[in-house]
């Protein structure tokens, strides 16, 4: 895994957990805590992380901040239309909310 897509699979995990801390984080992407810090520091200038010290601390995205959408790959929307269609009444209306949650801003259900 490139250094892109580790912060980008860094913010997915934040957004997704809401916190976390740097052991965590380095032990998930088997880094150093040099490179989970200096992924932090990065992601902070275009994201609104919040870092706490101390026990307890780590690093956090605010509650107001929302970026759910467009985290589904191209690749991940098909492969969820596909299960769709092969899905019961349950686990159709969960891949729904999955891909209206998680998919593009411009996300429509597939026509067959």
């Amino acid at each position: 895994m490139g250094l892109v897509e580790r912060r980008e699979e860094i913010l997915k995990l934040l957004i997704s957990r809401r916190k976390s801390t740097v052991p965590i984080l380095m032990h998930e992407f088997h880094v150093s805590e040099k490179t989970i810090r200096r992924d932090i520091r990065a992601l902070m200038l275009k994201y609104p992380l919040e870092t706490f010290s101390g026990n307890g601390g780590g690093v956090q995205i605010p509650e107001w901040y929302a970026p759910n959408k467009n985290l589904l790959s191209k690749e991940e929307v098909t492969v969820l239309e596909e299960l769709l269609q092969k899905a019961d009444v349950y686990q159709s209306r969960i891949l729904k909310q999955i891909l209206a949650r998680f998919g593009p801003d411009t996300y429509r259900p597939y026509k067959a």
